[in-house]
């Protein structure tokens, strides 16, 4: 286990390198008005990605775990790929000439993102990760000659910025696809045509969808009141620190596929107990460790890397970061909840918490700005993963190994999982 989490880690952080290059490049040779119109674009992109994965990554993951043949995993794959491809093109033709031609651009960069996410989920299921580590290190050279003219003219424009984002979700398909295709041609000649819907279980693809984007909402309010409320400045100040916060999550993701793959091996296909607990204790010590290091690198480097433009954003980070023990702790429950049939409760959490977020950051932005947003992003993570879990049965047991793993550490318990 440990090794699947350290490949996984070291495949979703090589990644993650694209959106930090990004992140402070931006930073650094854009305006704050440029910088904050991005990010609040960029919501558009991670909604439509939302849309057009319809929130089913981990589900297409099961599928794929649960075929064992060659053959019947790459149909599957197939069948997924034409779904989020057509549902895709029905929206970006929508799309022209109703809305603003940065929009669509995000848009279409969501689709080539959600095409992308397939191909590397299916190689993470098959002990490929490689093929992603190979992958990601060509695109990262191909950028990074991109970005080489922005770095000699020191300056980045708002067309600029959407070049980049564009440029970068097509590479990224382009080289993941051709790599697959590469590999599997020849599976692809009788299967090339195999697209069912009845291969879907649209119940539950609608509620996966419905509550990804509720919870892309919920973890964005903040920057779209802060657009409505607040100053640009304000929204880049946000926008640079949630970002960030999002780039440190990329372990946790990584921790939350190892356990499904694991979850899978059990008996009856159900969680392992131990190994859901283990893995609550190794996670939030991974976060709080996370959040230590980072805390001291930053404290003497944030002006260095992001600009002295940005100075007044490490406070808010400090806040934000914070936002990494629910959201930790909602990655691993979200196993749970698909096993025991708890789908529709985690969209009714996620309603009531951007509800409730909703409210106080009306309130409050108006008054203490980008400072209060954070701290009400953070109190509403900790609502969504644990207080609210206390009005259900089976979600209040998530409680007792989320509480042991966040106060209580047994050191035999965590080397030997006994």
């Amino acid at each position: 286990m440990v090794k699947d989490s350290f490949l996984n880690i070291f495949d979703r952080g090589l990644k993650a390198l694209f959106s930090l290059v990004f992140l402070v490049l931006l930073s650094r040779y854009a305006t704050v008005e440029v910088f904050g119109s991005i990010m609040i674009l960029l919501i558009y992109r991670q909604i439509s990605l939302v849309v057009f994965t319809i929130g089913s990554d981990n589900y297409f993951l099961q599928q794929i775990l649960e075929n064992k043949s060659v053959s019947s995993k790459v149909k599957c794959f197939l069948n997924h790929f034409y779904l989020r491809f057509l549902l895709a093109s029905i929206v970006i033709i929508c799309s022209i000439g109703v809305f603003d031609e940065s929009i669509s651009l995000m848009v279409f960069s969501g689709s080539m993102l959600a095409l992308s996410s397939l191909i590397e989920s299916y190689n993470r299921a098959n002990n490929l990760i490689f093929v992603n580590i190979v992958s990601y290190f060509l695109i990262l050279i191909c950028i990074s000659v991109f970005y080489l003219d922005f770095v000699i003219n020191e300056s980045i424009s708002f067309s600029d910025a959407i070049q980049i984002v564009v440029f970068e979700s097509v590479l990224g398909l382009f080289v993941l696809l051709l790599s697959f295709i590469i590999k599997y041609a020849k599976y692809l000649k009788g299967l090339l045509f195999c697209f069912n819907l009845k291969f879907f279980q649209p119940s539950i693809l609608a509620s996966l969808c419905l509550s990804a984007i509720v919870a892309i909402l919920q973890s964005r309010i903040d920057i779209i009141l802060l657009e409505v409320f607040g100053s640009l400045n304000d929204v880049a100040e946000l926008g640079l620190v949630s970002r960030l916060a999002s780039l440190l999550f990329i372990p946790i993701v990584a921790f939350n596929t190892v356990l499904i793959v694991r979850a899978k091996t059990a008996k009856e296909n159900e969680i392992d107990g131990h190994l859901f607990r283990q893995l609550n204790q190794l996670t939030f010590l991974f976060v709080y460790l996370t959040m230590m290091l980072t805390s001291i690198i930053l404290s003497f480097s944030f002006v260095f890397i992001f600009g002295d433009k940005y100075e007044g954003a490490l406070t808010i980070f400090y806040i934000y970061m914070f936002t990494l023990i629910p959201s930790s702790a909602l990655q691993l429950h979200s196993v749970w909840y698909y096993q025991e049939g708890l789908i529709t409760f985690a969209l009714i959490k996620n309603l009531i918490t951007i509800i409730f977020s909703g409210v106080l950051l009306f309130l409050f932005i108006p008054v203490y700005g980008v400072f209060g947003a954070s701290l009400i992003m953070v109190f509403a993570g900790f609502l969504n993963a644990f207080l609210l879990n206390v009005f259900n049965k089976k979600a209040f047991k998530l409680l007792t190994h989320s509480y042991k793993g966040l106060f209580f550490y047994d050191i035999k318990f965590l080397i030997k999982g006994k």
